[in-house]
């Protein structure tokens, strides 16, 4: 399939009416013309013939990538010789990678080698749990993902100390409260009036 942008070379056919058979020895008189997504251009590349032997009335021009720049392609042609026909050369282009599979730009190939994928039997691509543990820790550890300057992480454990943490000074008008299941560490330092109500509070 033939890429946009790459070279490729294209081939006209050349016949003599009367015979219908392959006109050979004919590149001299030829001229090639490429049509571009409907542009007509000069293909710098001259015309040539393929084999006269072999492949009688069969030629060639090669285009360069510069020239090979369009989808609705068409490479004609036509010849100072009389009594000839000059078949053109139509084809589209696609917009495909030019590196080499599993290379740098290049396709995705399956396999367990660098740059491959390794699809499980129903098409799935594992993660490993290197990479699964590091998607984790960028959703918990987004910035100001809850509110400024708290992450989801944080938020948890706030939650989770509010909810199941050792408190303490309930009354006093201050109280704290503990990690969940680790009692050395403070997360609520909170001032609270003789109702309950909160007035600063302290997170850490």
């Amino acid at each position: 399939m033939a890429s946009s942008g790459q070279p490729i070379t294209g081939y006209l056919y050349s016949f003599t009416q009367a015979t219908n058979a392959g006109k050979t020895g004919d590149a001299a008189n030829m001229v090639a013309r490429l049509m571009q997504d409907g542009t007509e251009v000069t293909p710098a590349g001259v015309v040539t013939e393929v084999d006269a032997t072999n492949c009688p009335g069969l030629y060639k021009v090669a285009l360069t990538g510069a020239e090979n720049t369009g989808f609705g392609m068409a490479l004609h042609g036509k010849t100072t010789t009389g009594g000839v026909t000059v078949l053109p050369f139509l084809y589209t282009n696609e917009q495909l990678p030019t590196a080499a599979p599993a290379a740098a730009n290049g396709l995705i190939t399956r396999g367990s080698g660098a740059g491959q994928i390794a699809p499980d039997g129903s098409g799935n691509v594992p993660l490993s749990a290197t990479t699964d543990n590091a998607i984790a820790d960028a959703v918990l550890d987004r910035a100001n993902a809850i509110e400024t300057g708290i992450t989801v992480r944080l938020a948890l454990r706030y939650m989770a100390a509010a909810l199941a943490g050792v408190l303490s000074g309930a009354g006093t008008g201050t109280i704290v409260i503990k990690a969940i299941n680790n009692a050395g560490t403070t997360r609520i330092t909170a001032t609270t009036d003789a109702s309950g109500n909160r007035s600063v509070e302290t997170l850490s």
